[in-house]
């Protein structure tokens, strides 16, 4: 039996099957679809051309003549918006200018205007004695500094009062004088 038993495990090792490792089975084949074929469309041939016959006057082929090409048919490009032609436009007539333009500005009454008036005036009478009081001094380049400020603050207080901005003229007037009780102060 022990022969036997030999002989059997010889056979099954030559064979594999006891050593190997299981294999999975082979994918199962698919065999693919058909892909729909397009019909033929139409095409028109592309015209075939000729290079013109060259012929050499010599030996040497630079020397070779050039010949005009032959001409080829070319389709007209397309415009895109050859549909939508622009209407001239028509020609206006400029309108006539107004004799007076309407100002616009704040509607106030008469005695808030007052009340402006009186602040505009204290405001710039303020600023305007210090400006009198540092023309006498020698100033110090801030001091200069301050001078310019305020004197571009109540040019600009003027132009908005001329424009009958009125509420605006006085806050930049305000400005000019706090700015002058501040240089006023550097005086002392």
């Amino acid at each position: 039996m022990s022969r036997y038993c030999l002989i059997a495990i010889l056979a099954l090792a030559q064979t594999g099957c006891w050593f190997r490792r299981a294999q999975a089975p082979p994918p199962p084949t698919v065999s693919p679809r058909p892909f729909p074929i397009p019909a033929k469309t139409e095409q028109k041939p592309e015209p075939i051309l000729t290079p013109p016959a060259i012929e050499a006057e010599g030996d040497d082929p630079l020397q070779i003549p050039l010949q005009e090409m032959p001409e080829i048919d070319a389709p007209a490009p397309r415009r895109r918006n050859a549909a939508k032609k622009k209407p001239a436009a028509p020609q206006v007539q400029p309108a006539p200018e107004p004799a007076t333009v309407p100002r616009l500005g704040e509607i106030l009454s008469p005695e808030i205007r007052a009340n402006y008036e009186r602040d505009f005036t204290a405001h710039v009478a303020r600023a305007q004695d210090v400006i009198l009081q540092a023309s006498g001094r020698t100033l110090d380049s801030n001091q200069e500094q301050s001078v310019e400020r305020i004197q571009s603050f109540l040019s600009q207080a003027a132009t908005l009062r001329e424009g009958g901005d009125l509420s605006n003229a006085v806050e930049i007037a305000r400005r000019a004088s706090v700015l002058a009780e501040d240089l006023a102060r550097t005086f002392r």
